[in-house]
């Protein structure tokens, strides 16, 4: 009787080792077929968010750029020679600016009419360095050949004398840096003054207009409307 007991002893560990290993094959399968599906599902998923070939990447528009506010010379005069469009102006020969810009010009005239704030500018430039330099000779202001001086490195030029009558917003800033340079000496104090302020330094005859009609002025508007004026310091 002993032998028969130890044989069906044998086959029962045999069986159970032969369960274990299905087990872990059947384990082994489900992990591999997971895996296989997870790895399809990912390879759907990028094809539905990649474009199709010879498609063309669609990219939101790009939100308006600010207009700059610290005054530069050598970037911010660009733009002397612009072309506007004819309409019905508070007075002859005003012209509207763009929709957003930034240009440099002297103050000819400051003025209220019909209720608002208008400056007539000559728009200029303000050159440094070699732009300086390559533009006093186009202009004439240095001999053909040979050295070209430009005094205190900078050129000052005018290429187009249209005066354009630019509207002045009732909120904008008006900067000056020299208004008591002659008492305190200093030329870097910036001095934050009103509209009629202004109004009164450019008062024809005056000697503040006969001081500062040559001086150059940032001029930054916005919507059609200057929304602030910086008195730009020259040496």
């Amino acid at each position: 009787m002993k032998p028969k007991i130890n044989q069906e002893k044998s086959n029962n560990v045999l069986v159970i080792a032969l369960g274990i290993v299905i087990v872990f094959l059947l384990m082994a399968a489900a992990a591999g077929w997971a895996l296989y599906l997870k790895e399809k599902l990912h390879s759907k998923l990028n094809q539905k968010l990649s474009p199709p070939p010879g498609a063309t990447e669609q990219c939101l528009p790009a939100p308006p750029t600010a207009v700059p506010t610290s005054p530069s010379a050598g970037q911010d005069n660009q733009n002397q020679n612009i072309t506007e469009q004819p309409g019905p102006y508070p007075q002859e020969g005003y012209f509207p600016p763009t929709a957003s810009a930034k240009n440099m010009g002297y103050l000819k005239k400051v003025y209220a009419k019909n209720g608002k704030n208008f400056i007539d500018v000559d728009y200029i430039q303000l050159l440094d360095g070699a732009e300086a330099e390559k533009a006093m000779r186009e202009d004439g202001q240095c001999p053909k050949t040979g050295e070209c001086v430009v005094y205190d490195d900078y050129y000052i030029r005018n290429q187009n004398p249209m005066v354009r009558s630019l509207e002045v917003a009732p909120e904008a800033e008006i900067r000056m840096l020299t208004l008591e340079s002659e008492t305190t000496g200093r030329v870097d104090q910036i001095q934050v003054i009103s509209f009629e302020k202004l109004k009164n330094i450019f008062n024809p005859g005056s000697t503040t207009q006969q001081r500062y009609q040559f001086t150059p002025f940032i001029i930054e508007f916005v919507n059609n409307k200057i929304v602030k004026i910086t008195e730009q310091y020259i040496p």
